[in-house]
């Protein structure tokens, strides 16, 4: 029995949800009293979409210890099955029960509205909204984030160095991507496959590789090749993926997407994720992207690769502008000390004469707000709390803090958000901004910038900068 609980954890730390669930079931039926297995089983089923199985296994977890945690799990569950109002039922019943996460959560839930972007309850799916830029990767609408990690450094108080294992510690299959445009569905982000898209994926095998399959409602749709990249010194070899799909021939719909990788001794790895097929993107173009592949005349199942290639080089012209439309609302941050604020006046004067027509509201430390006010380079001036760890040295952001700012955001939303503090600790800060463009320092850092600048200059005595820090600052604007 031990050892079925084992597997169960390592399929579970593979993200393996399906074997992991059965696995936790299978460990359950021989030992019902270890009401733990039911909840770990009850997540299993949650994050494989499995909603209604989850539930069943949440409810065979009925030791008191496991309430508050129960009730945490229930309500995600439901939030993610779309039952918005028992959700918060169960939310406001792990909250009564003292549980840390569970008012967070359901902030969260209440904010989010349970409004996804993709709506499947009719027989062919559509887009219930316009699919905007604000719904692509790595944005995040308000409140729609499920926990606090994508603050980065800021949800810590302590900044220990985490080091994880190697690609090589054990054999796996993985998606790396899965087309390149993402959409919401209630809380996840999935893939949107339009047009002709790339399937890549990593695959790290003890024995040699031998088929790749592309399987979609029980049949195949593509296969691929495994090209092997290198071979660790345990013996292990890491093989690349990379398959081309013709979204145009597949069925519209939310559908289950598997890949599977067979080795020469029948071995199997599979991986699953879920894709959203659609015929057309309401309020999005993706033909003005050099990015975007358009489908055949005649599509076809298959690896597309040959007919993409085959096909006649497009010119475009260079001339390009990051801005398409007119700037009218622009949100420009620097929640840092007064040395630094002070060393943006130049800048905040520099965005006002380049977008005179503008309204700019500024984002800083509540104890700066007034002195900000008092240069008259901005419409309105808010306050953002960041608290200070001496023992890390280290700011973080308070989550009630937080809960008051995304209500403070509810309902704004700009044309341009702007953080203008070089370094890394509050550019996660910009993912909580309702904004057309995000802009900041380090855009090879930070991949949901749209626009970026890296800026190193060294004194030869020194090595430390030599521009100043109002000059460094002046050049992003």
């Amino acid at each position: 029995m031990r050892w079925i609980v084992r597997q169960a954890n390592r399929r579970r730390n593979m993200a393996d949800w399906g074997r992991a669930a059965e696995l936790y079931r299978l460990a359950l039926s021989l030992m019902p009293d270890r009401h733990d297995l039911a909840v770990q089983a009850g997540n299993c089923f949650k994050e494989a979409g499995c909603y209604d199985l989850a539930l069943k296994h949440y409810d065979k977890a009925t030791a008191h210890a496991q309430r508050a945690e129960v009730q945490l799990q229930k309500g995600d569950a439901l939030a993610r099955g779309g039952a918005a109002a028992e959700a918060i039922e169960a939310l406001e019943a792990a909250v009564a029960l003292g549980h840390p996460r569970a008012e967070a959560r359901l902030f969260e839930i209440s904010q989010l509205g349970l409004v996804g972007v993709v709506d499947m309850a009719s027989g062919e799916p559509r887009l219930n909204q316009p699919l905007a830029e604000r719904f692509l990767l790595n944005r995040l609408t308000r409140g729609g984030f499920r926990d606090r990690r994508w603050l980065g450094s800021l949800d810590r108080t302590t900044h220990e160095k985490v080091s994880g294992p190697g690609v090589f510690w054990r054999d796996h299959l993985a998606f790396l991507q899965v087309g390149w445009i993402r959409l919401r569905h209630q809380e996840r982000n999935e893939p949107l496959l339009v047009g002709v898209v790339a399937v890549r994926a990593r695959i790290v095998s003890s024995v040699a590789v031998k088929a790749v399959h592309l399987i979609m409602g029980g049949r195949q749709i593509a296969e691929g090749q495994a090209v092997e990249v290198s071979t660790h010194a345990s013996g292990r070899r890491l093989y690349a993926v990379n398959i081309w799909l013709d979204s145009a021939a597949l069925p519209v719909g939310r559908r289950a997407l598997t890949l599977t990788a067979t080795d020469v001794d029948g071995g199997k790895q599979v991986v699953k994720t879920i894709v959203n097929i659609l015929r057309s993107t309401q309020g999005f173009d993706p033909s003005e992207s050099d990015a975007f592949v358009p489908s055949s005349s005649r599509p076809k199942l298959g690896d597309a690769r040959t007919e993409v290639a085959s096909r006649p080089a497009r010119v475009r012209s260079a001339a390009r502008r990051l801005i398409e439309t007119p700037v009218r609302e622009i949100l420009v941050m620097r929640v840092d000390q007064l040395g630094d604020l002070s060393a943006s006046f130049p800048s905040l004067r520099r965005l006002r004469e380049i977008f005179p027509e503008a309204r700019v509201t500024a984002l800083v430390a509540p104890v700066f707000v007034e002195a900000v006010q008092s240069t008259g380079f901005c419409d309105e001036v808010l306050g953002l709390r960041l608290d200070y760890d001496h023992s890390t040295e280290r700011r973080y952001f308070d989550a009630k803090e937080q809960r008051r700012v995304s209500q403070m955001f509810a309902g704004l939303r700009f044309d341009l958000a702007i953080d203008l503090c070089p370094g890394d600790e509050t550019r996660a800060l910009l993912k909580m901004v309702d904004a057309q463009l995000l802009v900041g320092f380090n855009p090879r850092e930070f991949d949901y910038l749209d626009f970026g600048i890296d800026v190193l200059s060294r004194d030869k005595v020194n090595r430390l900068a030599k521009s100043s820090h109002a000059a460094s600052v002046r050049m992003l604007i």
